[in-house]
């Protein structure tokens, strides 16, 4: 339930395979202690940089105006959370406040797990913006709330086993850290991800910085060598192998005997079939890493992010720097379809900071009651028949 951005989530397991020494390691070590919090509080701004160029005028009229829109745009993310030293028990509180274009809108959402217990609990609520809560109001009287209860979800779907779900992450996380630690070994990729940028005060504290940074070139030359290192690694094609079977198992849980075992006969079969098929699709993904090796993914920036580490170890700054180039004539050309002009470049920019880390933080769930809060499916279901009752008679489904 602690903070982390997607693409450091993404990056930091490419990190932890590639921490054999100096910057590498040290950001590795400070994933691993981030995972072992018990609270923590957090702060995020992101912002926006959107350009078209080379489109035709039409649709150079069309960029332009949501290029206006996103560069007067901003996300601004508060965070809390807290979680027991077993990591089954947990709350989280986040408040989202996001301007686009000029346009303010406010969401707060709360999380509240238990899977301490034999029949686990997840449930998330949310406050949307008072105009928003109004339109998907189908009596009149708009809802402070949307309470998303994810058991009740799924066993009213009755194709998923919400307890199993539940088992099977507590019990595969520890395996997955194994599997990790297993790759860790002889996973050398001949690029230095991280260096170590000395020490620098932030927020009057005297942090060790660490900034990772790849170019479009590096960063197409670590996919592949990612790819191909786990195609090649028989670690890691058993551990797939394991990970598809036990998702098997668990969206297979609700079904008869029989048909549960013709289901896990089938899944057997189609990863027997893969398997002998990795040779191929690593011939396939080389040639289409070479053929779109000139296509720019990058823009000039690249992407950098930098780390801030206290003298606990912990990550407690990041500032993260993301230039998106997109070529749609060159991506044309090389798939053979008609030719398309124009250039997408999207900038995507943030910085965030965590503190409280330990500290004793209080989450206060809001009170929910009939009058204040409706509950997920119950509103999906009053919508589809908003929906249904604005239909031609013709179009309505009759019931036999």
């Amino acid at each position: 339930m602690k903070k982390l951005s997607l693409l450091s989530l993404l990056l930091a397991l490419t990190i932890s395979l590639t921490a054999c020494a100096g910057g590498e390691l040290k950001v590795y070590n400070g994933f691993n202690k981030m995972q072992d919090i018990t609270s923590i509080e957090t702060e995020t701004e992101m912002n926006f940089t959107f350009k078209g160029e080379g489109f035709s005028e039409e649709e150079q009229v069309v960029f332009d105006q949501m290029s206006a829109m996103f560069n007067d745009s901003s996300v601004k993310i508060h965070q809390k959370s807290t979680q027991n030293k077993d990591k089954t028990v947990a709350k989280a509180e986040m408040n989202t406040d996001m301007n686009f274009g000029g346009m303010g809108m406010n969401t707060k959402v709360w999380v509240d797990v238990d899977m301490s217990k034999d029949e686990p609990k997840v449930v998330e609520i949310i406050k949307m913006p008072q105009m928003l809560m109004a339109s998907m109001a189908t009596d009149g009287t708009p809802k402070e709330y949307v309470v998303y209860d994810i058991g009740d979800i799924l066993n009213q779907e009755d194709t998923l086993n919400f307890t199993e779900l539940v088992n099977f992450i507590k019990e595969f996380q520890p395996k997955l850290t194994e599997f990790m630690k297993s790759m860790e070994k002889d996973f050398k990729p001949s690029i230095e991800l991280v260096k170590e940028k000395g020490k620098r005060e932030i927020d009057g504290k005297k942090l060790d910085i660490y900034e990772l940074k790849l170019n479009d070139d590096t960063l197409k030359e670590l996919v592949k060598y990612v790819v191909n290192y786990s195609l090649d690694s028989e670690v890691a094609v058993n551990f797939i192998k394991e990970y598809m079977n036990q998702v098997t198992k668990v969206a297979l849980a609700n079904m008869p005997e029989n048909e549960r075992a013709d289901g896990e006969k089938e899944i057997k079969s189609v990863m027997e079939e893969l398997e002998k098929k990795l040779p191929e699709f690593k011939t396939q993904f080389n040639k289409f890493m070479e053929d779109y090796k000139d296509i720019k993914i990058l823009g000039q920036n690249g992407i950098k992010i930098e780390y801030g580490i206290d003298n606990k170890g912990y990550i407690v700054h990041e500032k993260g720097n993301i230039d998106l180039r997109i070529d749609l004539e060159n991506i044309s050309k090389a798939i053979g379809e008609e030719e398309v002009k124009g250039i997408i470049n999207l900038g995507i920019n943030y910085n965030s900071k965590s503190y409280n880390i330990n500290q004793d933080i209080k989450i206060e769930m809001p009170t929910l009651n009939k009058d204040n809060s409706i509950n997920f499916m119950e509103l999906m279901g009053n919508q589809m028949n908003q929906i249904q009752s604005l239909q031609p008679q013709s179009l309505q489904p009759q019931l036999p």
